[in-house]
């Protein structure tokens, strides 16, 4: 199985975040609107942390 080597010991896709940067901002965005855009989701229920 493929491994992505970082130097970061924050788990799952928040090491990846800190790996690679410039990922985390397209990526929130598309979290945003498949999540909490029009639907029967709240904005609490929606809400993610990154």
């Amino acid at each position: 199985m493929p491994r992505i080597r970082r130097n970061t010991n924050e788990p799952g896709i928040r090491g990846l975040f800190r790996f690679r940067p410039e990922t985390a901002l397209p990526f929130n965005g598309l979290v945003e609107a498949l999540l909490c855009g029009p639907g029967t989701l709240t904005r609490g229920d929606c809400s993610y942390a990154v």
